[in-house]
C-alpha cells in the first residue's frame, strides 16, 4: 500500500490537473494493525514510556513495516514518509504532550526510575529547565520506603546532602523522603557535582530541602476556639487588648512552619502580618 500511494503521489506531482492530498488518507499501518494518517503516527524509537507495543495509546509504525522501510532499497519510501510528517517521537515531545498533562497519574512503580532518568538527561543537556520541571509538582516520586508521593510533598533524604537534613528526625514518623535509588541507578552520578545537579533538578520539580511556611487556607475566618484546636496558644488568642476591654475572637491568614507538630515543649511566634504574630505551642 505504501508503494501504491507513493507512485500515485509521484504521478500527482507531475501533473497540475489533480493533486493527491495524501495527508488525508489513512494508509500507514500501526502496531495494532490499524491504518493511520501520517500526522498521527510515529516511527518506533526508545523513548520515555512505551515505544511501540500493542498496549501503547499512541500510534507507531508497525514493526514489520518499520524494518522493511529501513532496508536500503526502501530508503526513498522512508524519506517520503518523513517528508509527510512521520518522525521519531522525542522525549521532549512525550514530556510536553503526555507526562505533563497527566502528571498526577503517569508514574507507577514500574516506570518511576526510568522516567526520571530520561528527564534528567534532558535537563543535563539543557533541553528542559525550570519552566518544564515546574509543571511536574504533582508527578509522583519514590520515597525511601518505596511508596509514591507527589513531588511537591516530598523532601530530600539525607543522602542528597540537603541544606537542612530532616530524615534523621522524621523518617520513623512520615514517609516523605526521596529515594536515593534515582541517583544510585545512574553510575555516573557518584561525584559531588553530579549529586548537586540531581538536587537542583529535583528542586526545580518541587522537592523540598528546608522548612517552609504553611498557610492555613480556611474558607472562613476562624474563631479563637478553632485556632486553639489547631494548636495555637490560648495565652495569645484569648489575650485581652491593652485596655482590658476586648478579646480577639477571630483570625485569618495564619501560618505555621512545616513539621511544627512534631516538636515538643516549644513555643513559636507565627507571623500573621507585618506587626502581629500568634504564639503556637508544640505539644
Amino acid at each position: 500500500m505504501i508503494k501504491y500511494f507513493y507512485s500515485k503521489w509521484l504521478e500527482s506531482e507531475r501533473t497540475t490537473d489533480m493533486k493527491l492530498n495524501i495527508e488525508q488518507i489513512p494508509f500507514l499501518m500501526d502496531q495494532n494493525n490499524r491504518l493511520q494518517l501520517t500526522k498521527y503516527i510515529y516511527f518506533p524509537v526508545e523513548t520515555i514510556g512505551n515505544s511501540g507495543g500493542t498496549g501503547c495509546k499512541e500510534s507507531f509504525v508497525n514493526e514489520n513495516i518499520f524494518h522493511w522501510l529501513n532496508e536500503y532499497q526502501n530508503s526513498k519510501l522512508k524519506e517520503w514518509l518523513q517528508m509527510l510528517g512521520v518522525t521519531e517521537r522525542s522525549d521532549l515531545t512525550f514530556l510536553l504532550k503526555t507526562i505533563i498533562p497527566n502528571s498526577t497519574t503517569y508514574i507507577n512503580r514500574e516506570n518511576a526510575i526510568a522516567t526520571i532518568d530520561k528527564l534528567f538527561v534532558l535537563f543535563q543537556n539543557g533541553i528542559i529547565g525550570k519552566n518544564e520541571l515546574g509543571q511536574l509538582k504533582t508527578l509522583k516520586l519514590l520515597t525511601t520506603r518505596g511508596a509514591l508521593r507527589p513531588t511537591e510533598k516530598s523532601y530530600f533524604s539525607d543522602k542528597f546532602n540537603p541544606q537542612l537534613p530532616l530524615e534523621v528526625y522524621l523518617e520513623t514518623i512520615q514517609d516523605i523522603f526521596l529515594s536515593f535509588d534515582y541517583v544510585a541507578s545512574n553510575l555516573s552520578c557518584v561525584e559531588k557535582e553530579n549529586l548537586s545537579e540531581w538536587r537542583r533538578f529535583f528542586s526545580m520539580m518541587g522537592v523540598h530541602e528546608n522548612l517552609y511556611l504553611i498557610k492555613f487556607d480556611f474558607d472562613h475566618i476562624i474563631t479563637s476556639d478553632e485556632a486553639i484546636q489547631y494548636g495555637f496558644s490560648p495565652d495569645y488568642v484569648l489575650r485581652p487588648s491593652p485596655n482590658g476591654r476586648r478579646i480577639a475572637n477571630a483570625y485569618s491568614g495564619l501560618k505555621i512552619i512545616s513539621f511544627l507538630q512534631h516538636t515538643t515543649g516549644k513555643t513559636f511566634c507565627v507571623k500573621v502580618n507585618a506587626i502581629f504574630c500568634v504564639l503556637y505551642r508544640s505539644r
